[in-house]
């Protein structure tokens, strides 16, 4: 593992974009290490939510989250970043391995570097005016070319049935002293 103040400037900026992504909590549950084959990215299991999120499933998805942040910015450094998820059985916490390259970067991931650092958490109401119609495309067609599929809440009552589903998971959250503890922890 390569020390932090020995890595070369790119390196280190393509990594200073990479944990500016979101987690879950903002526990921030990854390391990446730099080595010959590349940068490494793995799971900080101290960082995990055993009481809320029992399958690390939120852990996993924030690293997913810290993986794209540093594709977008190897694509906006014009570099090719060839990523294999899971490269080894037996250590489950390796989550993936980039191997960077010279090159023509991804335009689409290029056009996503200044939006790293304005990234926020929004804590206010939701503007009430339904989303356009071209817009929820895009953003089901973006998440697509991610591999996710994405399915927007159109049909008259699916927000309010989702509402109520979300209430009764935060009443059996906030009724678990375990999980209060962990809340407060973070």
């Amino acid at each position: 593992m390569t020390p932090a103040a020995a890595l070369a400037p790119r390196t280190r900026a393509l990594l200073e974009a990479a944990i500016l992504a979101p987690s879950s909590h903002n526990t921030q549950p990854w390391f990446f290490r730099v080595d010959g084959e590349g940068i490494a990215l793995y799971a900080d299991r101290t960082r995990a939510l055993p009481v809320n999120d029992t399958e690390d499933r939120e852990l996993t998805i924030s690293c997913g989250c810290a993986l794209f942040n540093l594709r977008v910015a190897a694509a906006a450094a014009g570099l090719q970043a060839e990523v294999k998820l899971l490269p080894d059985r037996a250590d489950a916490d390796l989550l993936a391995r980039v191997r960077l390259a010279p090159g023509e970067g991804d335009a689409q991931l290029a056009a996503l570097q200044p939006f790293l650092a304005r990234r926020r958490t929004c804590r206010q109401r939701f503007d009430p005016r339904p989303v356009p119609g071209e817009v929820l495309d895009a953003i089901v067609a973006a998440g697509a070319q991610e591999g996710a599929t994405l399915r927007p809440l159109t049909v008259e009552g699916q927000r309010q049935q989702l509402a109520l589903l979300v209430a009764e998971g935060d009443r059996a959250q906030w009724a678990d002293p375990r999980w209060r503890r962990e809340l407060a922890a973070w």
